[in-house]
């Protein structure tokens, strides 16, 4: 072979090398691309899924809300329609239960407002007593609070207290301070909480003022 049929060979061989290294790292780019772009859609898709998710969380959340706003309506209007008497003296209230406070009076509400009463977590099956000497008003359902019992106390108190399972007083009924009025319920994986508000001439204040030590 010539020395120019050489050198053209050497300058195809060297262009052929060339073409297969450039072909080389083509295709590793485009597997790089390729991986990258699922990469993305799969972020993509984890984003889309956590703004679902992140929606459907705050749509619960408001419907909570709302629900604990009617709620807290419909006990304030069942406790509005009975008139105090003059109050007889001073009051004093024992803890219905005993436990710790977990949510106070004045408390903000997830669909705004404040608290009108205080709850008490209590022991499952756990015996409720009256905080004070009084006469039952009313005893029974009322959607979303469990049972519930109002005690006429003093003239010028009402004492509701809600979330109970059972009730063992009725309408009527004149109970002493300490005497039972029904029970936690004994179900479910969380332990149940007592709710209790006191009405004063129609208004509902703090249950602390007169609540004895020993519910803290």
């Amino acid at each position: 072979m010539t020395p120019q049929l050489q050198a053209r060979a050497d300058a195809y061989a060297r262009q052929a090398r060339a073409v297969s290294t450039l072909r080389r790292e083509a295709a590793a780019a485009s597997e790089a691309l390729f991986t990258a772009e699922s990469l993305v859609a799969d972020r993509k898709g984890d984003l889309e899924r956590m703004i679902v998710e992140k929606t459907a969380l705050e749509r619960a959340y408001a419907q909570e809300a709302l629900v604990v706003d009617q709620e807290q309506r419909t006990l304030g209007a069942l406790t509005d329609g009975l008139t105090p008497a003059p109050a007889t003296g001073p009051l004093t209230l024992a803890p219905p239960v005993l436990g710790p406070v977990v949510h106070r009076f004045g408390e903000a509400l997830p669909a705004g407002g404040a608290a009108s009463g205080l709850s008490i977590r209590a022991e499952k099956g756990k015996s409720v007593a009256a905080p004070a000497a009084g006469v039952v008003e009313y005893a029974g359902p009322l959607n979303g609070w469990g049972m519930v019992i109002i005690l006429r106390a003093q003239g010028a108190y009402h004492l509701v207290l809600a979330g109970l399972d059972q009730v063992s007083v009725a309408p009527g009924q004149s109970v002493a301070a300490g005497a039972p009025l029904g029970r936690m319920t004994d179900r479910g994986s969380l332990e149940p909480e007592l709710y209790l508000e006191v009405r004063e001439n129609g208004a509902p204040t703090n249950p602390e003022r007169w609540l004895k030590q020993g519910s803290q």
